[in-house]
């Protein structure tokens, strides 16, 4: 009897002993699947950081290549520069004239130019009023000063380039005159005059007409001849081209200033 109580206590005690061994067994595989979900989560967290850093990555790369590329491609604004300027020459004709320039506009002349009529260095300065009893003058530098012939009643003053010779061609109610000058040594010198005079006259009550050349009377055709002689017109110019009304810029040029 006490040996079957034996038996049965064994048995128990084996129950009880697979039971805890189940228990165990069963937190054991509970726990293996929380450390390893533990671990996926962990993993995952990091594959998601991951790629949030690379996410942030890629933003930040796309912004500095968006800001880069505006900055790039987006316009300055421009800027207008003031005109540059070369230092002004030292030649003293260069001031004499700027001077005269600015006396010469106050006094009506709003016609400017520099032009070559002798063959030395020095241009020749010409000033125009548009008006016939002002006139033009035409003035040239030499030994320091300025040398002036004032041309009255003038239609048109030319020149030829280099050789010195001046032609001024002027009127006045019914009267026209000729006038051929020569600029050498720093003098403008009378070289021919002609005077062509045509009208009606109420005293006679008649026409008449006459030519003059240096103060001896000549027909119209030889008058002719002889001018184109003295003055060929086909190579000359006339004092106006290229002629400024802008007095304050002209004597700033002169000086040699480039706007």
């Amino acid at each position: 009897m006490e040996n079957k109580n034996n038996q049965q206590d064994k048995k128990k005690q084996l129950v009880v002993v697979v039971l805890i061994i189940a228990v165990i067994a069963v937190i054991g595989f509970v726990t293996s699947g929380n450390d390893k979900k533990s671990d996926d989560q962990v993993v995952g967290s990091t594959q998601i950081s991951e790629s949030t850093s690379e996410s942030e990555a890629m933003q930040t790369e796309i912004i500095t290549t968006e800001a880069t590329t505006k900055e790039t491609t987006t316009q300055k604004p421009t800027t207008t520069k003031a005109p540059e300027t070369e230092a002004p020459f030292s030649e003293p004709w260069r001031q004499a004239y700027a001077d005269y320039v600015k006396k010469a506009a106050k006094e009506g002349y709003n016609s400017f130019n520099l032009i070559y009529v002798d063959n030395d260095d020095v241009p020749e300065l010409f000033l125009g009023s548009g008006i016939e009893a002002t006139g033009e003058r035409l003035c040239t530098y030499h030994n320091g000063k300025i040398v002036e012939q004032t041309l009255y009643r003038t239609y048109s003053t030319s020149y030829i380039e280099n050789s010195g010779l001046i032609q001024n061609y002027y009127g006045s109610q019914g009267c026209y005159g000729i006038e051929i000058y020569k600029l050498q040594n720093g003098k403008f010198e009378m070289l021919h005059t002609a005077y062509i005079e045509e009208g009606y006259s109420e005293d006679y009550g008649e026409f008449y007409s006459g030519c003059y050349l240096d103060k001896k009377e000549i027909l119209r055709e030889d008058l002719d001849r002889k001018i184109a002689e003295y003055f060929d017109a086909n190579k000359a110019k006339f004092t106006y081209e290229n002629a400024t009304d802008d007095s304050e810029s002209f004597a700033y040029e002169i000086m040699g200033y480039s706007f």
